[in-house]
């Protein structure tokens, strides 16, 4: 849920700076805050695809569990 709101302020941001509806100024204070939403996005993507892969571990683990209990 976080990284599609990330990715909708991302598309935004973007579409504010396209459009020439900020000042210079505020062109480089939204392409910083761009760059830091970036930044965010891909450590939660990291987050999340290590959790992914956590939660695959662990359930292997229980299905092997699982046969061995049910194989004796």
């Amino acid at each position: 849920m976080h990284t599609k709101m990330l990715k909708a302020a991302l598309v935004v941001t973007t579409m504010a700076i396209m459009t020439g509806c900020a000042s210079s100024s505020r062109v480089d204070a939204i392409e910083a805050d761009l760059a830091d939403v970036k930044d965010r996005l891909g450590r939660v993507e990291a987050t999340a695809n290590s959790a992914d892969a956590k939660a695959d571990q662990i359930l292997e683990k229980l299905d092997r569990m699982n046969r061995s209990h049910y194989s004796k």
